[in-house]
């Protein structure tokens, strides 16, 4: 899963994109929480192979949390800050 986020956060640092949207099953919002790296949730869960909810947020907002929850997988997710816009997700 962290090795999944640390693509999306390079791939989205790349290509300047500053928020995401997903559509995902409970278990995997709960994982992401562990992680410090929930998205907020925005709609009731319907059911699209199996049960969803959508979720939203910026980058920033979520690496913010990440930073302050879970230092160590911000560290890796940043590669220790050193993105070329890790300053935006601090």
């Amino acid at each position: 899963m962290l090795a999944l986020v640390c693509g999306l956060v390079r791939t989205s640092a790349h290509n300047d994109i500053t928020h995401w949207y997903a559509l995902m099953t409970p278990s995997v919002h709960r994982l992401l929480s562990h992680f410090g790296l929930e998205l907020q949730v925005i709609g009731p869960s319907f059911e699209h192979h199996g049960e969803r909810r959508p979720h939203f947020d910026s980058i920033r907002n979520v690496m913010d949390r990440a930073h302050r929850q879970r230092r160590d997988v911000w560290e890796l997710v940043t590669d220790y800050g050193r993105l070329s816009v890790a300053p935006c997700f601090r």
